[in-house]
């Protein structure tokens, strides 16, 4: 195994998944750190094989496994099936259909898709991250009920506009958290898109950082236990994982070559 008769290599990779890293972000930032070491490429199923076999042959650290989004000690089958859940109506919503271009064909910065992760004793995070430059924020959110929800994404919309530049579009699924958006809209600009029941795949981004979230917020973790502070460590963390969308750049690079670009072509 390439791994074991390379403990460079091994080392930068088992720094990275113990960061929570998969296998292909490693790869692809392999190719980055030495576009011209062959000796330091190493393919996402040569290093998925390692992480399975390694309880026999101990290349790795031990339960390294965890450390994948899935936390799976051997591989699992594909097939498996999810129920949906039933939704209410959202008075005045309006479809993605009605986005404007710019946000459907990602080529402008601004436009963000959103959703809740529920933990138990009802408690919940708001996930947000921008379409284009993949950048995540977590908004800790102390109630599931829509005014609570409109209130502290009024507030941490309002202070990331002044820190960051502006939101334009927010699109969302079909939860009642969301019932409010009239009035989100109309404190802070954020125009509110909301997709298709049962079709995820139209806040896509949202749902793949959700998979990457759930490596820190596990499924049944109480998300009360987490402050507004705990949730930026994790987005930062996040944040600072290279994205095969970005070319292996992560999103604040992304972000920062963007703000750059911008800047020298300001008068």
């Amino acid at each position: 195994m390439k791994l074991q008769k390379n403990p460079v290599l091994a080392n930068y990779v088992s720094a990275r998944l113990g960061r929570c890293w998969s296998p292909e972000q490693i790869h692809g930032r392999l190719h980055r750190d030495y576009p011209d070491n062959s000796r330091m490429h190493i393919s996402p199923e040569a290093i998925y094989r390692t992480v399975y076999l390694n309880s026999g042959r101990k290349i790795l650290p031990q339960k390294i496994h965890h450390k994948l989004r899935r936390h799976r000690p051997i591989r699992h089958g594909k097939h498996y099936t999810s129920r949906g859940q039933w939704r209410s109506t959202i008075k005045n919503a309006r479809p993605t259909t009605d986005r404007p271009q710019a946000a459907d064909e990602r080529s402008e910065v601004g436009h963000w898709e959103g959703d809740l992760i529920l933990g138990p004793n009802t408690t919940q995070v708001a996930t947000l991250v921008d379409r284009v430059k993949r950048v995540l924020d977590l908004v800790a959110t102390p109630s599931r009920g829509a005014p609570g929800v409109k209130d502290q994404l009024i507030g941490r919309f309002n202070d990331r506009q002044l820190a960051r530049g502006p939101m334009r579009t927010l699109t969302w699924d079909r939860g009642m958290e969301l019932a409010e958006h009239q009035a989100i809209s109309q404190a802070t600009g954020v125009e509110v898109f909301f997709a298709d029941p049962r079709s995820p795949w139209q806040r896509g981004t949202n749902e793949n950082i959700n998979g990457l979230t759930r490596q820190y917020l596990p499924n049944k973790t109480d998300l009360g236990n987490y402050d507004q502070s705990d949730l930026d460590k994790i987005a930062y963390e996040l944040n600072t994982r290279p994205r095969k969308c970005l070319n292996f750049r992560t999103p604040l690079e992304a972000q920062h070559d963007h703000t750059t670009r911008k800047e020298q072509v300001l008068p």
